[in-house]
Formats: structure tokens, sequence, C-alpha cells
């Protein structure tokens, strides 16, 4: 636990005694029983598994999809509108994981071993 947390702990507990638990519906119950199994503590498992496979800065290019995936499941799920500056913001996302994965570096030596001949 972080200092802060211990920090925290004496106001919570004493939030805790103040409250009607009863009175939480059993699906409030649920989505918190989901959010802290599977949003907060799966994906960080599952995140630094996958780091052990595929180097960090290859990991760190692709949380950049994130926001896009934000975009495409709030438009399906929740019926958002994708307006015009969602669209340009995630062709450039696109656009600079591929300008990261792309490997550069033959056409600079390319370029280089041109310049020399010249």
């Amino acid at each position: 636990m972080t200092f802060a947390g211990i920090c925290l702990v004496p106001f919570a507990f004493n939030e805790a005694l103040q409250y009607n638990f009863k009175a939480i519906p059993l699906k409030t119950v649920i989505c918190i029983i989901y959010y802290g199994s599977f949003v907060s503590f799966l994906s960080y498992v599952l995140w630094f598994r996958g780091i052990e496979k595929v180097k960090a800065s290859d990991a760190a290019i692709f949380t950049s999809v994130v926001p896009v995936s934000s975009i495409l499941l709030s438009a399906i799920l929740l019926n958002e509108k994708i307006l015009l500056i969602h669209v340009i913001g995630m062709i450039l996302i696109v656009m600079g994981i591929l300008i990261s994965t792309t490997n550069h570096k033959s056409k600079w030596i390319k370029i280089e071993s041109i310049k020399k001949r010249l």
C-alpha cells in the first residue's frame, strides 16, 4: 500500500462506519468486483506478461492505440458520434505507428551512399 493509501485509511474507515452497505444494489457490487478484478488487476498482469515477450519500446508505441479503440468502442457501444477531429486524431495515430515501426535505416544508408557518390 502506498503512503497516500495509508493516509486515507482513517477517513475511509470513518465513512464506512456511517455508510449503509445494505443499500448498495447487487448490480453495483458486481460492477465494482468486475472493475477491481478485470480492469484494475488482470489488465496489468496481461500487460506485464506481454512486456516480457516484447521489448518495452515496441509495446510503448502501441499504447497510442488506446484512444483509437476508445473512440471506436464508444461509437459502437454507446452510440457516440465520431467527429472530424476524432478521425483526424485516429489518422495521425495510425501514421505515427506506421512511421515508428517502419525500418528507416536501410533507406538512410541508401541516401548516404548516394551522397558519397556525388
